[in-house]
């Protein structure tokens, strides 16, 4: 998720990264590996999607 973040900053792409909880919890508190889940803002959504697909020409 760290990398990811990265990659869309340089983008000029905010995100945000959390952790799955239960009840407010860490899941690995209940023996579940933790997770976490990279978020992106709802108005950078269409941003995000040019930015990987161009991304993705560019490595091709």
């Amino acid at each position: 998720a760290e990398s990811a973040k990265k990659i869309l900053e340089e983008g000029g792409i905010h995100t945000t990264i959390l952790e799955d909880k239960f009840e407010g919890v860490p899941i690995q508190e209940y023996g579940v590996a933790a997770r976490f889940r990279l978020n992106v803002e709802d108005r950078d959504f269409p941003k995000t999607t040019k930015f990987l697909a161009d991304k993705l020409k560019k490595e091709s």
